[in-house]
């Protein structure tokens, strides 16, 4: 029997793209993993779907068990992460429209 540490993510690391995959799924979208390069900053979402002028901008965050200070971080770091790149995205192209979602879930 293996024992799963509680340092290990590989359980959250599968569940995320589920998830993303269920939201897609909910709003009719296809999202993919995306790296966009912003200047000379590489950032990658873990959804992005672009139908015209229309984007979502999709992260997801599956913790396991209580949120600890350093998940807290993550999610606030995730957070400004689709900010910064929602602002960039509708800067960089006036007509678009960006939508951003978290998609969060526990056990």
């Amino acid at each position: 029997m293996t024992v799963r540490s509680k340092s290990d993510s590989a359980p959250q690391r599968a569940a995320e793209p589920e998830l993303i995959k269920w939201l897609g799924n909910k709003l009719g979208v296809s999202l993919s993993k995306t790296r966009l390069e912003i200047g000379e900053v590489s950032v990658e979402v873990d959804g992005l779907s672009r139908d015209g002028v229309r984007v979502l901008l999709v992260e997801a965050y599956a913790p396991i068990g209580a949120l600890k200070s350093a998940q807290l971080r993550k999610v606030h770091s995730d957070l400004l992460k689709l900010d910064f790149v929602r602002r960039h995205l509708e800067r960089s192209d006036p007509g678009v429209t960006v939508h951003v979602h978290y998609v969060f879930a526990d056990e």
